[in-house]
């Protein structure tokens, strides 16, 4: 838990964790204040995996066709028409339909709005984790 703090806290190259997650939510959902400090409140007492599968999305480091630099993008792993993109996964209606309910939190209709509950509420952690682990297992091939 320290290692993680002092990480969020001391930053990297200059530039505090919280604030890159911040400076990137914003960048993909205008007028959107990220709650960095509260959501990583709740963060840091849960497991490690827990930890970085919230770090891993809020920073959008996924491992999408679009991050990968693959040679096409494909589509999303949801059956949306997207591309398989984080700023596609952070509004995919089908994702968060499911992960929500599956902790008990409301789908709201407004992406910004969703991402806030995530960040925001006990549940929220965990569902961030989930929406990460759902989509990278989607990934795997049988």
């Amino acid at each position: 838990q320290s290692e993680l703090y002092s990480m969020l806290v001391r930053g990297i190259k200059g530039d505090s964790l919280l604030r890159l997650i911040e400076r990137r939510l914003r960048q993909q959902l205008p007028g959107f204040a990220p709650p960095v400090t509260e959501w990583a409140a709740l963060v840091l007492p849960l497991s490690p995996s827990v930890k970085w599968a919230n770090v891993k999305t809020m920073l959008g480091a996924w491992t999408t066709s679009a991050r990968l630099h693959e040679p096409f993008l494909k589509p999303c792993v949801f059956g949306c028409t997207a591309h398989d993109q984080w700023a596609h996964y952070l509004v995919c209606m089908p994702l968060w339909l499911a992960v929500l309910e599956c902790v008990g939190l409301p789908c709201l209709a407004d992406p910004a709005q969703r991402i806030g509950i995530c960040m925001l509420t006990h549940d929220g952690p965990r569902a961030l984790s989930i929406a990460f682990s759902v989509y990278h297992y989607s990934k795997t091939p049988e």
